[in-house]
């Protein structure tokens, strides 16, 4: 969550190279290198990015 707030991909696509592209996003704002793993939920319809570890190396 960021802000409250689950976090989805743009346009809502549910793709592995987004969520890959959105939890880097999220992980280096969190002051991260990157992400090395991510999955999608599913709640009502929707699809969002969860689980996801940040890493400092090796993503």
């Amino acid at each position: 969550m960021r802000n409250g707030q689950r976090i989805t991909c743009p346009g809502g696509q549910a793709t592995a190279a987004c969520a890959k592209t959105t939890a880097d996003k999220l992980c280096r704002s969190a002051g991260w290198n990157g992400s090395r793993n991510q999955t999608f939920q599913t709640v009502s319809g929707r699809n969002y990015i969860a689980d996801v570890l940040c890493v400092r190396t090796g993503f």
